[in-house]
């Protein structure tokens, strides 16, 4: 648990952070309408996989995302997300990230999330010919 000065910090700076480093995104909760916010994100990759219809890899990004009006106030949308649906997905550019957890919660939230990207639209193998 932080300080009373660390919550008056983080809402403070949040509109500068999300104006300096954020992202144009799409957060769309499960059965509901779309809205463009501002997100931070943070990607991780942890592995790749092989399977019948080529290689894939697999992502966790971190995505902070306002969750007050006055953490959105500094960003282009203005946009925020009072509660987070565990169901929603976060399409940035053209990766689609599904929620996995709730890392910590405020101002500025940071979700955990999961993305599977394919690098090779190939079948496996494919490419053994020696060439």
């Amino acid at each position: 648990m932080g300080s009373v000065f660390d919550s008056a910090f983080e809402v403070a700076a949040a509109p500068s952070l999300l104006a300096q480093f954020g992202v144009e995104a799409t957060y769309t909760p499960y059965g509901g309408d779309p809205i463009t916010i501002t997100v931070i994100v943070d990607r991780e990759e942890i592995g790749e996989e092989d399977n019948e219809r080529g290689r894939t890899r697999e992502y966790a990004p971190t995505v902070t995302l306002p969750t007050t009006a006055t953490a959105a106030a500094g960003t282009g949308s203005g946009n925020y997300v009072a509660t987070i649906d565990q169901r929603a997905t976060i399409t940035i550019g053209s990766d689609v990230l599904y929620i996995r957890r709730v890392l910590s919660q405020g101002p500025l939230t940071t979700i955990e999330c999961a993305s599977r990207a394919a690098m090779e639209r190939t079948m496996p193998g494919y490419r053994r010919g020696g060439r």
